[in-house]
C-alpha cells in the first residue's frame, strides 16, 4: 500500500525547501525531481536524500537530543546507539524505542561511550568508553562488566573492528591502537592484550576490518596504516602532519 509523505515547507537548513507558491515539477534521466517556485529553483532526488530522523529515547521516556556516537545492529535485529554524556539506548529493527535489556540498565547513567561492537564468536557485545574502561555485557547471562586493561593507559577507547579471527582491535584517544587475541586470552575478557601501535600525538579516527581481512586505522592528522591481521605487519600509506 502507497503512502504519502510530507516534505515541510520550512527553511530548517541546507537541505530544506521555503516557498509559497510551487508552480512546475519535472523528473529528469537521473531521478532527480527539479521544483519551479517563487523562490528559485529546488532539486531533489526522493532515493538519496530521505532520511529519517530519531530523537534518542528510552521506551516511552520523553525523547532528549544528544551526541550520538556510534550504533550496531545486533543478531536479533535491536540496534545498540552510544552517545556522549547520555549512555546507552536501544531500538527494534524499525526503530521504535526501547528499554535497554536487563542487565544494561547501568548503562542508562550519564557515560561517555564511544564505540560498541557484537562479537561474532561468543555473542558478548563490548563497548568503549571514557578514560580506557571497557564494558563487556553477556546477553545470555544478562550480566555486565565494566573494567579497564592497563594497556589502554586510561586513554578513551574511540574505535573498535574485529578480524576474521575474532580478535578485537581497539584505536585510542592517545593514538595508540591495541589488539585482545581471542587465542591467547583463551576467550578470557581480562587476557589476551597486546599493543600493535604505540600512542602518538593524536588519536585514532577511524579502525575498519576490509574485505581483504586487513585492518585498516585512520589516525588524525597521522595518516593510514594497514595491519595484516595475522602478521601484525603493517603499511604507512599516508604521512599528514599539519
Amino acid at each position: 500500500k502507497a503512502h504519502f509523505q510530507l516534505i515541510p515547507n520550512e527553511f530548517t537548513g541546507e537541505q530544506s525547501i521555503n516557498f509559497d507558491r510551487a508552480y512546475k515539477m519535472i523528473e529528469d534521466k537521473q531521478h532527480n525531481i527539479w521544483i519551479a517556485t517563487d523562490n528559485g529553483v529546488f532539486v531533489f532526488n526522493p532515493d538519496m536524500q530521505v532520511f529519517n530522523n530519531y530523537k534518542l529515547q528510552r521506551g516511552n521516556n520523553k525523547p532528549t537530543d544528544g551526541a550520538t556516537t556510534d550504533a550496531c545492529e545486533l543478531k536479533n535485529g535491536n540496534v545498540l546507539v552510544t552517545t556522549w554524556g547520555s549512555g546507552l539506548y536501544c531500538y527494534d529493527n524499525k526503530f521504535n524505542a526501547l528499554p535497554l535489556p536487563q542487565g544494561l540498565q547501568e548503562l542508562a547513567r550519564t557515560y561517555m561511550m564511544w564505540c560498541v561492537h557484537e562479537h561474532s564468536k561468543t555473542g558478548l557485545i563490548w563497548m568503549g568508553m571514557q578514560f580506557g574502561e571497557l564494558a563487556v555485557f553477556d546477553p545470555v547471562k544478562k550480566k555486565l562488566e565494566t573494567f579497564r586493561e592497563k594497556l589502554l593507559n586510561e586513554s578513551t577507547v574511540r574505535q573498535m573492528t574485529e578480524d576474521a579471527y575474532g580478535n578485537l582491535w581497539f584505536g585510542l584517544q592517545n593514538g595508540a591502537v591495541v589488539k585482545w587475541d581471542i587465542k591467547a586470552a583463551n576467550n578470557d575478557i581480562h587476557k589476551g592484550y597486546e599493543v600493535i601501535k604505540p600512542k602518538g600525538l593524536y588519536y585514532v579516527q577511524k579502525i575498519y576490518t576490509g574485505k581483504d581481512g586487513a585492518i585498516w586505522v585512520g589516525c588524525l592528522n597521522d595518516g593510514l596504516y594497514k595491519y595484516d591481521a595475522l602478521t601484525r605487519q603493517t603499511t604507512l600509506f599516508a604521512d599528514y602532519h599539519w
